[in-house]
């Protein structure tokens, strides 16, 4: 563990080094379907892949944020007084390449928002946009 100038600890693990693909990885098109249940290591995952230019993305802009993730050693913390308790997470997990833009998640390329009555009749709008696009329907 270290120590940085502003004062942060922190330290690097076995899987901050980049991991090679395998020769026989997926090289087809690639969908990602990302909406406000998508956050944590989904949200991280997307950005990664969006920063590499790997998919195309739809749905609505993910509930996590595109930098990173705190996630990691999740202890249980109790309140002194009350009692409550809950989980935090102490480790900060982040993206290869950084956005600019602060605050905000991923945001797909095609936005797809569905309405409660897609959910309450089985209907799947970004599966039918995917079939559509893919000429399958």
């Amino acid at each position: 563990m270290k120590k940085s100038p502003k004062g942060f600890f922190y330290q690097k693990s076995k899987l901050t080094n980049r991991l090679q693909p395998k020769d026989n990885n997926y090289q087809g098109k690639l969908y990602v379907l990302i909406n406000g249940g998508s956050f944590s290591a989904s949200s991280v995952i997307s950005a990664n892949l969006q920063n590499i230019n790997r998919g195309i993305f739809l749905g609505e802009e993910t509930g996590g944020a595109f930098n990173s993730t705190v996630a990691g050693t999740l202890p249980v913390l109790t309140l002194p007084y009350s009692k409550l308790k809950f989980r935090v997470g102490m480790m900060e997990i982040g993206v290869v390449k950084k956005s600019a833009i602060k605050g905000r998640g991923v945001m797909p390329q095609v936005t797809i928002i569905s309405k409660k009555e897609d959910y309450q009749n089985n209907w799947d709008a970004e599966l039918q946009w995917i079939l559509q696009t893919e000429g399958k329907i």
